[in-house]
């Protein structure tokens, strides 16, 4: 998502003052519902804060390598949750198609 947002950001000449609201634009289900939260909790909202606190939420940065979560990965909250987390994981991994 960071890729693609910062292509369409430079093809379409976005300034940055705008590039969050743009971002918001793409997102859906759990990113969707995670993203009003942080936007309602962060003070400073620009893309550098955003792209940080979305890299820190879905790549498992502070947990480990992604080896070791996907290893450890327990369900704590629902099945949704726990697949959804499962294929956020997965798709970090090199070499592997989306089932």
């Amino acid at each position: 998502m960071i890729a693609r947002a910062k292509k369409f950001f430079a093809v379409q000449h976005v300034q940055q003052s705008t590039e969050v609201r743009l971002a918001f634009i793409s997102m859906e289900g759990n990113a969707l519902h995670w993203f009003q939260y942080w936007k309602q909790k962060t003070k400073r909202k620009n893309w550098f804060v955003f792209k940080a606190a979305l890299i820190k939420r879905y790549s498992g940065i502070g947990r480990g390598d992604v080896y070791e979560h996907l290893a450890t990965l327990h369900q704590t909250g629902t099945a949704t949750e726990f697949i959804q987390e499962f294929k956020v994981l997965v798709a970090q991994v090199s070499g592997t198609k989306e089932a």
